[in-house]
């Protein structure tokens, strides 16, 4: 008597990309009894295997007499590129826009936040968080977010000096990494002025700046006369 059997059923799946430093199983199925397998390359006789490297693998399912085969390719990806820069800290009030980067085909975004985007605008403190994604390989980063109070710049009121005298200008807030830039051109805390005109500073404090003004105005010096001696 001659009986007929029906080959296994061989379904490695589609083609696949795997992160580089990642592995992924491939099952044969096919588990009934008396089933055999035979793996190419490496010579495994496993229902499934694990492959970390780019290659085809072929399995040969043998269940009594019959055998069948399937392939599938595995190839490897290279992580996304993801740097959110430095830390940073920004003007109250403010905003600053964070660059996922890696825009290349097929490539998605996952926020903290929620967002999905390549770029988010963000204006309150804390860490934001970045997952990049293409062909199936991830990477992450990372950026911490502080909030500065802007600089404390008062010059006064306006004022009037006596033409041929000076006075001096103070932009005040005199902390650690500020900087100051006047209308004049000078980069320091105090100016001397002699000139009528309207005197502008910015100070700037941690990437936070505010500015004042102050209007100096000329006056002539009082026309004193006693006249000639007398007796």
């Amino acid at each position: 008597d001659i009986t007929l059997t029906t080959p296994p059923a061989v379904n490695l799946g589609a083609d696949a990309a795997i992160c580089s430093g990642s592995s992924t199983t491939l099952d044969a199925g096919d588990p009934g009894s008396g089933t055999t397998y035979s793996w190419l390359p490496g010579g495994q006789t496993t229902r499934t295997i694990s492959v970390n490297t780019a290659g085809t693998y072929t399995v040969t399912v043998t269940r009594n007499g019959c055998s069948a085969s399937d392939s599938k390719d595995i190839t490897l990806t290279t992580p996304p590129a993801v740097n959110l820069g430095a830390d940073a800290a920004i003007c109250s009030g403010s905003s600053t826009t964070l660059d996922a980067g890696d825009p290349g085909s097929g490539t998605t975004y996952s926020w903290s936040t929620g967002a999905t985007t390549r770029t988010i605008s963000v204006n309150t403190a804390g860490t934001y968080t970045v997952t990049v994604t293409r062909n199936g390989c991830s990477a992450s980063d990372s950026k911490d977010i502080t909030l500065t109070t802007p600089p404390a710049v008062n010059l006064g009121a306006d004022a009037a000096i006596c033409s041929g005298s000076s006075t001096t200008l103070d932009a005040g807030d005199p902390g650690s990494g500020t900087t100051y830039s006047w209308s004049t051109g000078a980069t320091t805390r105090t100016i001397s002025v002699n000139t009528a005109g309207t005197y502008t500073v910015t100070v700037t404090r941690n990437g936070c700046s505010a500015s004042d003004s102050k209007d100096i105005t000329l006056t002539t010096p009082p026309a004193v006369n006693l006249g000639a001696d007398a007796a």
